[in-house]
């Protein structure tokens, strides 16, 4: 079943052993395989968030107010078969922190963002970590940044490594018109677009 966190909820999810996994499923509603946050905070350590399907979000939707902090474990093996964010969406308003662990071996099979898909008004913050192996067949292989009238989803990087992440445009990350990209510390490397327009960052309009 699928967890969902509202009304100014916390969850902390870890596993002492580091071998413990959170299975998720195809869910009903379309909308994060293992995860809903809503106007809570989700902060994981440790633990392995896999299985999940949906049509946005294949493991995670944080949505407006909600928070989610991943500070170790790992969030792999989740898609999306015709949608956005193999492994996580962050909708208008949602804020999500990296300070550690791996987003890995995520899947879009049609659409956008093969480990993240942030919103117009969503801000994605690395800190640390690893984002690596995920494929968004269309745009962006590890990060899609969407627009809404000019207004674009935010990603500030200071840290962590973005590696082998694969789609058409944009390997690293694809951002429409008014998306923000600030890069200030970490380290990209070895991703790659297939049909040759930014192995990178392919840009349709924003500030870098």
């Amino acid at each position: 079943d699928q967890i969902y966190l509202a009304g100014g909820s916390t969850l902390v999810l870890s596993d002492c052993t580091k071998t413990g996994k959170i299975i998720g499923s195809k869910v009903k509603s379309g909308s994060g395989g293992v995860a809903y946050v809503k106007n809570g905070t989700l902060s994981v350590y440790d633990i392995t968030l896999t299985g999940g399907s949906a049509t946005t979000g294949g493991a995670i939707v944080v949505d407006k107010d909600g928070t989610l902090n991943l500070y170790s474990g790992e969030i792999s093996g989740n898609h999306v078969t015709n949608g956005k964010g193999g492994a996580i969406y962050i909708k208008s308003g949602g804020v999500v922190n990296i300070y550690g662990g791996t987003i890995k071996d995520n899947h879009v099979y049609s659409g956008n963002g093969g480990a993240i898909y942030v919103e117009a008004g969503g801000t994605l913050n690395l800190f640390g970590g690893e984002i690596s192996g995920n494929n968004g067949n269309k745009s962006g292989g590890a990060i899609f940044l969407n627009k809404t009238d000019n207004k674009g989803g935010t990603v500030n990087m200071y840290g962590g490594t973005i590696a082998n992440n694969t789609a058409q445009k944009g390997g690293v990350i694809y951002s429409e018109c008014g998306g923000t990209i600030n890069l200030a510390g970490g380290t990209i490397s070895g991703n790659k677009a297939t049909n040759g327009d930014g192995g990178v960052i392919n840009m349709a309009g924003g500030t870098v």
